[in-house]
């Protein structure tokens, strides 16, 4: 009678049952190790510096300055802003020791989810600016107040600063 529940037992752990198990614990381990889990790579770390705006300036007119303790970033359009009509941006920055590795800008608008609206700027040696085409999203709740957030990656250093403007 005690033999009678091993059989039971035995039955359910055959070697189909056992070679099955193994396959998937070895699928499940690829799909880990392809996906990286069990690996040492690490991700870069920034350190975030947010720089601080100019109040009193119209950024669709004139441009804008930010300032941190260490770099001076100005904003300018090159032409006004339309929405869905592609313009020029152009940022200058003053003090920063080495040249940045990348220049972005980022429309969002306060409130709003509207997906991601960047744009790399490109250096161009012989204006020293760093200089790109932008474009601004439309917005369909009719809204015009936007905010352009300029990020400038040194090295493990991000620099932000974040402008206000409104579209006539």
């Amino acid at each position: 009678m005690d033999s009678l529940p091993m059989i039971r037992w035995q039955r359910f752990f055959n070697a189909r049952i056992i070679l099955l198990l193994l396959i998937i614990g070895f699928v499940f381990f690829y799909m880990q190790l392809k996906s990286g889990r069990f690996s040492d790579q690490s991700y870069p770390s920034y350190d975030h510096y947010k720089l601080v705006t100019q109040k009193d300036c119209d950024l669709v007119q004139t441009g804008c300055m930010s300032i941190g303790d260490d770099v001076g970033v100005l904003l300018q359009f090159q032409s006004s802003p339309s929405a869905l009509k592609a313009f020029g941006a152009e940022i200058t920055i003053k003090q920063l020791a080495t040249q940045p590795d990348e220049v972005k800008l980022s429309f969002v608008m306060q409130g709003m989810e509207m997906g991601v609206q960047a744009f790399a700027l490109q250096y161009k040696n012989t204006s020293g600016k760093w200089e790109g085409e932008v474009i601004l999203p439309i917005c369909t709740s009719g809204r015009s107040d936007w905010q352009v957030i300029v990020e400038i990656t040194q090295g493990d250093r991000i620099y932000s600063s974040t402008h206000q403007f409104m579209l006539n």
